[in-house]
């Protein structure tokens, strides 16, 4: 006959059962702990080493583990996955609105999908777009900015890049906008014009033309910069009179007189202004290229009152001193003159007060 147990030993038993139960548990969490600190610290790196992480993803291309880590570091690790695999949906996982924008600009690019650039919205569309479209040299790539100042500025800067990459006169002709001085230029710096002219380039003539208060058209600037590339200045008929002197010392003096920075040759300069009535223009023209050619800044002094700050202004840029911009009197443009050499930043410098 089997002996019943005491209520103590029942106790017993059920407290030992109780804290085996206990440490059966405990052992599974921490089992668990141990099984899932890998995934979330990046594959053994340690929870919060980020560059470790980083290099595991990318090396994995696995995308999970960027949202193992916070902000900045996340948004940077989707973003480069997304562009080595060249999938958009990871941009979407950037927090960052510039930055996945950026990151969807780059795949549209390298895949050569345009209508990527529709998912965004703004100038980042926009952006997207025209490097699209001038990298392709397509002029139909534009057509996804439905109308409007930025698709007319997508057109032209396609065909400006047309017309300077080929030396080819013939897309000039395609330009339409000829009377809007900030589309011309925002067209010529998406474009690649001021990257292929060399020193004191078309964009230099232009900017001088504008400071002086003349319309740069964008068909003329392209003309131009096909008369400064083939030294020919019968392309100059086909610009504006506005335009038609500069134009013919960019194609005749630019290249060959001032390719090491010595002074021009002012002589034959101011004959060639007589023969087209033009001497004070040009003669504004002469002080100011030798200024800048010769690091000389008694020649700005001798400019127009209207000249005196561009001049100063330029010479700053092409020389990297702000030494020049201590002559300029108009206080905006001293500001900006200074932020430009110490930055890099390019101040629309044509848009303020020509106050000599």
């Amino acid at each position: 006959m089997a002996r019943e147990k005491s209520p103590q030993k029942e106790e017993d038993e059920k407290l030992r059962i109780y804290i085996a139960i206990a440490l059966v548990l405990v052992a599974l969490a921490v089992l668990s702990t141990i099984l899932t600190l890998p995934i979330k610290a990046g594959s053994g790196c340690g929870q919060q080493n980020y560059a470790c992480i980083e290099q595991k993803a990318y090396a994995t291309s696995n995308a999970s583990l960027c949202g193992t880590m916070p902000g900045y570091y996340s948004d940077q690790c989707y973003s480069t996955i997304a562009q080595q695999t060249k999938n958009n949906t990871m941009c979407h996982k950037v927090s960052d609105v510039n930055e996945s924008g950026s990151c969807t600009i780059y795949i549209a690019n390298v895949t050569n999908n345009p209508g990527l650039c529709t998912t965004l919205i703004g100038n980042l569309m926009s952006n997207c777009v025209d490097k699209l479209a001038i990298r392709e040299q397509m002029p139909s790539i534009c057509s996804e900015l439905q109308g409007g100042l930025n698709f007319q500025t997508c057109l032209t800067a396609v065909y400006l890049e047309k017309a300077v990459s080929g030396v080819n006169a013939t897309y000039c002709g395609k330009i339409t906008s000829n009377d809007n001085t900030q589309l011309t230029f925002t067209a010529l710096e998406l474009s690649s014009v001021e990257s292929r002219t060399s020193y004191l380039n078309v964009t230099q003539a232009l900017s001088f033309a504008a400071f002086g208060n003349s319309t740069v058209g964008a068909r003329d600037a392209c003309y131009l910069s096909i008369a400064y590339l083939t030294s020919d200045k019968n392309y100059c008929s086909n610009v504006s009179s506005g335009l038609a002197t500069i134009c013919n010392v960019t194609s005749t003096h630019f290249k060959s007189e001032l390719s090491n920075t010595s002074a021009i040759n002012s002589t034959a300069f101011i004959s060639m202004c007589m023969r087209e009535e033009s001497y004070g223009q040009c003669n504004d023209t002469i002080s100011y290229l030798q200024a800048i050619g010769t690091r000389n800044v008694s020649s700005c002094a001798r400019l127009s009152s209207s000249y005196h700050d561009q001049c100063y202004y330029v010479m700053s840029e092409e020389h990297n001193s702000t030494a020049y911009c201590a002559y300029i009197k108009n206080t905006t443009l001293n500001n900006d003159c200074i932020l430009s050499v110490r930055t890099g930043y390019v101040a629309n410098a044509t848009s303020n007060s020509n106050g000599g």
